[in-house]
């Protein structure tokens, strides 16, 4: 509703091909990333697959530096290195069995 505003339905004959190929790449890699996530939830824990949701940003920012050339800087690195060693911490430790 609140693109409504902006004009967006009149916009929308003036894309081009290269816009174009830019919807249907987000549309085919969230689709392929939804479709691996419900496999994920299938065969493991919610708690453990949703640790992995903390790969999204580092995704992004590899992604900024290989194809818009973004800059890795220091403190960025550093958040990243983190964020593996979260999931490496979340990951390692061996599931209890259930009490009973």
């Amino acid at each position: 509703m609140a693109a409504l505003g902006e004009g967006w339905p009149a916009r929308v004959p003036l894309l081009g091909a290269r816009q174009w190929a830019v919807v249907a790449f987000i549309g085919v890699s969230s689709a392929v990333g939804y479709f691996w996530w419900l496999y994920a939830l299938k065969h493991e824990s919610p708690t453990r697959v949703t640790v992995f949701l903390s790969l999204n940003p580092v995704t992004a920012a590899l992604l900024g530096a290989v194809l818009l050339g973004e800059a890795l800087r220091p403190h960025l690195l550093l958040a990243l290195a983190l964020i593996a060693a979260g999931l490496w911490l979340a990951t390692r430790v061996q599931r209890r069995p259930a009490p009973g």
